[in-house]
């Protein structure tokens, strides 16, 4: 891998709700989401972060886009 990219761990608050016709929820579950990954791309807003990367074409796969006032938590990983 060419660039160097920091491994982060990044808990965050998922944004969720019922599908389709619902009775009215009386209590809310907040969802906890944890993603690892390689960090892509950075901005005030948002971070992303990709699962996989090759070595020839720098490729990605599996890119996750997270706004940063959902993180809760945010780490680098050792390599």
């Amino acid at each position: 891998m060419s660039k160097k990219r920091n491994i982060e761990m990044i808990d965050w608050v998922d944004s969720s709700g019922p599908h389709g016709w619902n009775t009215p929820q009386k209590k809310h579950v907040e969802l906890t989401i944890n993603s690892v990954g390689w960090v892509t791309l950075e901005s005030k807003r948002y971070v992303t972060l990709v699962a996989h990367i090759d070595d020839v074409y720098n490729n990605h796969h599996a890119e996750m886009t997270i706004p940063k006032c959902a993180i809760i938590k945010r780490r680098k990983l050792k390599k």
